[in-house]
């Protein structure tokens, strides 16, 4: 495999008779395990593309206050793919991974988040001076950020408070207006005179207009107990270059990505946006936590599934508003994905994390047209809220539906599918008939070595007098990592 600079970036050539890399579609925490791994394939140009469409979790907070699109997931996946191998390299992922704790009040979360902006913090310690020159500049340009707003929200509160004391006294006046007994008065006896309640109203609404409310007036100041150093520094970069891919860029250098191997949000914006479902019985619900997590607690056990109330018929994006959005593939991401041309549909929530990634217009034609491409689908190891009692073959139904956009193509399984990888101790598994029939339209199956089983009790089968251990036993399957990527690897290496 050779190497050479194209443009101010490397390129590698191809992989036995694969293309000369590969994209992998994913979330933000289920492929965090073959990110390690992944690094050792530095030879190949490797591409991550993740959902900006997350509102669950510490993000939440982040959306809340700066609005914008979601940085979690890619926060994550940049700190996991880190090199880390240096000590310059591994001070600063330190630093990125770092979480205050969410038990903490707020007041005890600020002040150590006051020491991370300071430079006094001790994670601070093993980092070079240069680097930390560059990460201060961005904490302390948010942190200012911060500040404005809680300022800007102080006046506005005051100013709401002025404008409640002015009315109720002009209330007053009226109703002694209105009193016989009050018509000696004179008018100089008022808080103001006609002419200065004009002027007031005038001031005031001024005011409001410098202080009015946008898509980041949040109402309180940012709340800092549970909220992630990483995205804090990638926030502040998104906002200061107004361009998250920009933002991707910085991060990657400091966190000492390998040069073969890049980010990408699947949509290029600075705007929030977020999904929703539409269930079989006609429900909608709107937002990737709702849809995904009962509840809106950011902390979720995932292994107590409350299940829909209806199977999920099909995803599709919107606005903080409501309104349908159906947003573009950019011309950047677009480019990346042709020239790795092979494609690897990962493990994770598939409606909330994988389909948002699928739905955008552009990847269903690109992906279709790269007929030499290897296409690798990879089963999840257990069933979700989102998939409670789907096979195998949904799994694929649903991603052939979803590049195909519910309709708008017609591109048949095998155009968007070559391999499909699974474990056979899974409960989304296929069978030895639909293995057989996917053989018949070109797609081979692969089977995984599962590397632990772990049984939790399903407590949607629980009765209220019933023990949680008397409850129905689910079981969850894990890939091994080192050899789901040799299976990867074995698909991109196969012939056409």
């Amino acid at each position: 495999v050779s190497t050479q600079s194209t443009g101010g970036m490397a390129k590698a050539t191809a992989l036995g008779d694969a293309k000369s890399g590969v994209v992998f579609f994913s979330g933000g925490t289920a492929l965090n395990s073959l990110c390690t791994p992944l690094r050792k394939w530095s030879n190949i140009y490797v591409c991550h593309v993740l959902p900006v469409s997350d509102d669950g979790g510490s993000t939440k907070e982040i959306t809340r206050v700066f609005s914008g699109p979601a940085i979690g997931d890619i926060r994550s996946r940049l700190v996991r793919l880190s090199d880390g191998e240096s000590d310059e390299a591994s001070a600063v992922c330190a630093l990125l991974q770092y979480r205050l704790s969410s038990d903490w009040s707020q007041q005890r979360s600020k002040k150590e988040w006051q020491s991370v902006v300071n430079g006094t913090h001790h994670l601070w310690s093993p980092i070079p001076e240069a680097y930390k020159s560059v990460l201060l500049a961005f904490f302390v340009y948010i942190s200012e950020l911060m500040e404005k707003m809680n300022e800007k929200r102080k006046r506005k509160e005051l100013d709401e408070d002025f404008n409640l004391v002015n009315k109720k006294k002009r209330t007053e006046e009226v109703e002694q207006d209105q009193n016989p007994l009050c018509h000696g008065k004179q008018n100089g006896s008022h808080m103001y005179s006609n002419g200065e309640n004009k002027i007031q109203d005038e001031d005031l609404k001024d005011t409001n207009s410098r202080n009015g409310t946008n898509a980041n007036d949040s109402g309180e100041e940012f709340q800092f107990p549970g909220a992630s150093i990483g995205n804090l520094f990638f926030t502040a970069a998104r906002l200061f270059f107004s361009s998250i891919d920009a933002a991707i860029f910085l991060f990657s250098r400091v966190a000492g990505i390998p040069p073969l191997v890049q980010v990408h949000p699947i949509i290029s914006t600075n705007q929030p946006i977020k999904i929703q479902a539409k269930l079989l019985n006609g429900q909608i619900m709107i937002g990737q936590n709702e849809i995904s997590h009962p509840g809106n607690s950011a902390q979720v056990n995932k292994d107590y599934i409350v299940s829909l109330p209806s199977p999920i018929q099909q995803i599709c994006y919107c606005s903080e508003d409501g309104r349908i959005e159906e947003p573009i593939l950019s011309d950047t991401l677009k480019a990346n994905m042709k020239r790795a041309g092979n494609f690897v549909y990962s493990i994770g929530s598939l409606y909330t994390s994988i389909v948002p990634l699928l739905i955008v217009k552009g990847v269903g034609e690109l992906i279709a047209s790269q007929s030499n491409g290897k296409k690798i689908l990879i089963l999840n190891g257990s069933s979700d809220r989102e998939t409670l009692g789907m096979t195998g073959l949904n799994f694929v139904h649903v991603i052939v539906d979803s590049l195909n956009r519910y309709g708008q193509l017609s591109h048949p399984i095998n155009s968007y599918i070559t391999h499909i990888i699974f474990l056979k101790e899974s409960d989304i598994r296929l069978e030895e008939e639909e293995r057989s029939s996917l053989h018949s339209l070109g797609i081979q199956t692969l089977v995984a070595k599962t590397t632990k089983i772990e049984y939790f009790t399903d407590p949607t089968k629980i009765s209220d007098s019933a023990s949680a251990e008397s409850g129905e036993k689910k079981k969850k399957c894990f890939y091994c990592p080192n050899d789901l990527l040799e299976l990867i690897k074995t698909c991109l290496s196969a012939s056409s």
